[in-house]
């Protein structure tokens, strides 16, 4: 199963015969609302990773990945998101808009 953060992308073809591990569908999930929440809420990416594992079953915590990279993800995306702001920016600065010229 391929996914992008909590909406699968791909279903599991006919050539796999095992079951998905539920442990790992749910880091998945997990780790979609981190990226979620890194780009809704302004809390520091400590409190927003210390939050989500709260919340994880204590049998799906071996599937997920570490603080560290958690914390890490936090930041690609909201480094990400201000990178494109920055460009759209970027752009409406430079756009030129034609003065109406004025027939006298």
């Amino acid at each position: 199963m391929h996914s992008n953060g909590d909406l699968v992308i791909r279903k599991p073809t006919n050539h796999c015969r095992h079951a998905p591990s539920c442990d790992k569908v749910y880091a998945v999930l997990v780790v979609g609302e981190i990226r979620r929440k890194a780009l809704d809420c302004e809390i520091s990416t400590k409190n927003i990773v210390q939050q989500s594992m709260a919340q994880v079953l204590i049998i799906a915590a071996p599937a997920l990945a570490s603080t560290s990279a958690l914390s890490q993800i936090v930041r690609r995306k909201r480094k990400a998101a201000l990178a494109y702001d920055d460009k759209e920016n970027e752009v409406n600065e430079t756009s030129v808009v034609p003065r109406k010229l004025h027939m006298r």
